[in-house]
């Protein structure tokens, strides 16, 4: 990062990486503390001291004064100074609490539409990580009704109301705006509920996964602002932006439900 188009290359790609934090708050704040670091990084050494013992300091950071070499100009290895607490302890390290997961929504939503999912499905219901505490919640409460004679989608909410559950599963509802979430929806052709529950529980679990990637990048980079640990964060981003949007993306998906089949 010795030339300006380097170093302004290097700050575009922070901006990039920050832009997709999506509490304001704390994007401003992580853009700001990265780029007080990369500002110590890029800023010129401090002229030596020639007095007694500099040769040794200097020899010892690997320059040599003939060779004109700084620190700096070796890559993004390490940025100096103190590593931040604050940036430690963010909420975006830590983990941000957002609102209702859509994908969490989505598939709580196709089990209470779709109430045969509860009895055809119940141990894949019941291994499901889900993050937010309310799709816990209702997870767990709709298991505890197997048996209970729920076999229509009527019967299913009455059953969750009962259990003071009705203000949750109106957030789930809120939660599924996009159009292409219809098979979660009541009307859906059994065949095409089936592909879509097993597409969509097999996303979530990719999905899941590269959060905690994800997770672990965030807190690798927190701590050790360098250009390995922000070049894997780059990467788990790609791949998670890849996952989302493609719930419908199943061969033959909707011909069941008199709609377009689609193919992958």
């Amino acid at each position: 990062f010795d030339t300006p188009e380097r170093r302004a290359a290097l700050e575009r790609r922070i901006a990039e990486v920050t832009a997709t934090i999506g509490d304001e708050a704390v994007r401003r704040y992580y853009r700001q503390d990265l780029e007080a670091r990369l500002q110590r990084l890029l800023a010129p050494p401090p002229a030596p001291d020639r007095g007694r013992g500099f040769d040794r300091d200097f020899s010892r950071r690997g320059t040599n004064r003939r060779s004109g070499s700084r620190p700096w100009q070796s890559g993004f290895r390490e940025i100096s100074g103190p590593r931040s607490p604050r940036l430690a302890t963010s909420p975006i390290v830590r983990g941000f609490r957002t609102g209702l997961p859509p994908r969490e929504a989505l598939i709580l939503l196709a089990v209470i539409n779709h109430p045969w999912l509860l009895e055809a499905h119940a141990e894949e219901l019941a291994e499901l990580e889900l993050r937010h505490p309310d799709a816990d919640r209702l997870r767990r409460a709709m298991l505890d009704i197997i048996g209970a004679a729920v076999h229509d989608t009527d019967t299913m909410r009455a059953a969750l109301a009962a259990l003071d559950l009705g203000g949750v599963l109106a957030r789930v509802e809120k939660a599924i705006t996009h159009g292409s979430d219809w098979p979660a929806r009541s009307g859906a052709a059994p065949e095409d509920v089936a592909s879509f529950w097993t597409h969509v529980l097999t996303l979530h679990r990719r999905t899941r996964t590269l959060h905690k990637e994800l997770k672990s990048a965030e807190q690798a980079l927190g701590s050790e602002p360098n250009e390995e640990n922000f070049l894997r964060l780059q990467d788990v981003q790609e791949r998670l932006a890849t996952i989302e949007g493609t719930e419908a993306l199943i061969e033959g998906f909707g011909a069941y439900s008199g709609r377009p089949a689609r193919s992958l």
